[in-house]
């Protein structure tokens, strides 16, 4: 189905400003305004937002700086203040598993001080990770884990790189690799490292999968790759971990052979638990699996349920198809879907694809999963110019959104094509989706294109609002520009039911979050 735009804005959040819950920012702190972020708890679930502002120079190359947390409902939980070197341009702020805000700097990279600052100061502001108390307002120095030099380190901030480089140099003498390692914190405490090993940093090997209890003991291993060839070789993408259980997809390549297992490890023991072989799919496809970068994941409200989507490339790299895959974590079976561009969307649009899959000179790239409680789902897929580069995406420009609606066996059901305007543009324009509500499976996503009107020269960014109730679709428009130069409208997801919009205007003293309530019911 095709769902053209209309061209009448229509407003579809409760009408009046004095309805909305509103914040002005310009009120909470007497620094220059930094950024505004949505804050998300260790589930990904939406916690609250973060305002941030610079205070300024409070010492000589050492900055302030202010920031108010907030909770969903724009309820006003903490405010604090950061200092660090004049090479922070601003911090960014994520919840840990235990709640507590982790506070981190992001470097201006234009200033050659950064560089100073980072190979000189053991001290630097880079090595000075904050955690943040929200119930009790305590601030303290947090010391991420790390797998280094073939060890886990907890404490290591009083090192400087010297010795840090003097260590690993050291451990690089004892095996012949450099060795480091991927870290995750697992709810119970313990931790989950994928390690992997270099002789010269232009190259690594995948080689084992670790588990740490919090004392630095390491519980068990599970090796691949051990003897690795340039035509004999392993790798592994994770897919899901949790305290109870690790499942991946391992690649095993013997010459121009390539065999594909989902495979499951019991967390306690490091036994292989579960394997099943995966048919039907390329070698070249499975590499954006084993990219975290590439692959989409969505997990279900019970947790029972992980869905998975990646692109699939033919031998000359050209999107061929989507490889779409539900893991069941109680039953730890995998089921899986090859979608064929040319085979199974063909038959359900309008659009003429290519031999290498590609529509208009864009291919589909999977923006999000709206997962239902039955287990059906939508893929939400962008038509997107790019190269991909180890798993980095290099936009050129985007196109229309498509929506493909599978049933709960993954079988492909339809396709709603939405049509953006012919303005072409260099970023996604695909924003975030969420459940109307906890009793239905209603859903809503976002994105905004840019509109030009011809007769008048206007430009305007518009938002989309797109429902799907009972499963049929309909869209409204929310402009985000005005005519005054400086102002602009950007829209946040917010709780259930809601979407909350910050008005800034960098000209005036116009700076304002509100929750508006999506008349969609």
């Amino acid at each position: 189905m095709r769902f053209v735009i209309l061209s009448i804005v229509c407003f579809i959040l409760i009408s009046a400003k004095s309805t909305a819950q509103i914040n002005d920012l310009t009120d909470l702190s007497t620094g220059e305004f930094v950024s505004f972020q949505a804050l998300f708890d260790y589930d990904d679930n939406l916690f609250g937002y973060v305002a941030q502002f610079n205070l300024g120079e409070i010492e000589k190359r050492v900055n302030s700086f202010e920031f108010v947390v907030y909770d969903k409902n724009l309820n006003r939980l903490l405010v604090e203040q950061v200092t660090g070197d004049d090479v922070v341009k601003k911090y960014n702020y994520d919840l840990n598993k235990d709640g507590k805000l982790i506070v981190s700097p992001e470097f201006d990279f234009s200033d050659i001080n950064v560089f100073q600052a980072m190979n000189i100061n053991k001290n630097a502001s880079y090595r000075k990770l904050l955690e943040v108390n929200l119930n009790s307002g305590t601030v303290s120095d947090y010391k991420p884990p790390i797998y280094f030099a073939g060890e886990l380190m907890l404490d290591y901030s009083s090192m400087d790189n010297k010795t840090l480089n003097k260590k690993m140099k050291a451990h690089k003498r004892e095996i012949k690799f450099y060795e480091q390692g991927v870290t995750e914190v697992l709810e119970n405490g313990k931790f989950l490292v994928k390690t992997r090993r270099t002789k010269d940093f232009q190259s690594f090997t995948d080689f084992q999968i670790k588990l740490f209890d919090e004392n630095k003991k390491e519980l068990w291993s599970y090796e691949y790759n051990v003897k690795s060839k340039r035509n004999k070789y392993e790798e592994i993408g994770i897919l899901d971990y949790s305290d109870k259980q690790i499942s991946f997809i391992q690649k095993n390549v013997k010459k121009k052979n390539v065999d594909l297992f989902f495979k499951v490890i019991d967390a306690e023991t490091g036994k292989i638990i579960a394997e099943q072989k995966i048919e039907n799919i390329n070698s070249t496809g499975l590499n954006h699996l084993l990219s975290s970068k590439s692959n989409l994941m969505k997990r279900s409200n019970d947790e029972h349920t992980v869905l998975s989507a990646a692109i699939i490339e033919d031998k000359k790299d050209d999107v061929s198809g989507f490889f779409v895959a539900k893991i069941n974590t109680n039953t730890n079976q995998l089921q899986y879907n090859v979608i064929d561009f040319n085979k199974d969307l063909s038959v359900l649009i309008d659009d003429e694809i290519k031999k290498n899959g590609s529509i208009d000179g864009h291919h589909l790239y999977p923006r999000d999963i709206l997962l239902k409680d039955d287990g059906s789902f939508k893929l939400i897929g962008e038509l997107t110019k790019y190269d991909l580069n180890d798993g980095n995406v290099n936009i050129k420009s985007v196109e229309d959104l498509y929506v493909l609606d599978f049933n709960s066996d993954l079988k492909l059901q339809s396709v709603d094509v939405i049509e953006k305007t012919e303005q072409k543009q260099k970023r996604p324009n695909y924003l975030f989706s969420r459940k109307l509500s906890d009793d239905s499976d209603d859903l809503v996503f976002f994105y905004r294109d840019f509109i030009e009107n011809e007769e008048t020269g206007d430009e305007n960014w518009i938002l989309y609002i797109n429902t799907y109730k009972d499963n049929k679709l309909t869209q409204d428009q929310l402009k985000l520009t005005s005519k005054n130069e400086g102002f602009e409208i950007y829209p946040f997801v917010a709780k259930k039911g809601f979407i909350l919009l910050h008005e800034f205007d960098e000209n005036e003293e116009h700076n304002q979050v509100r929750l508006e309530r999506l008349n969609v019911y």
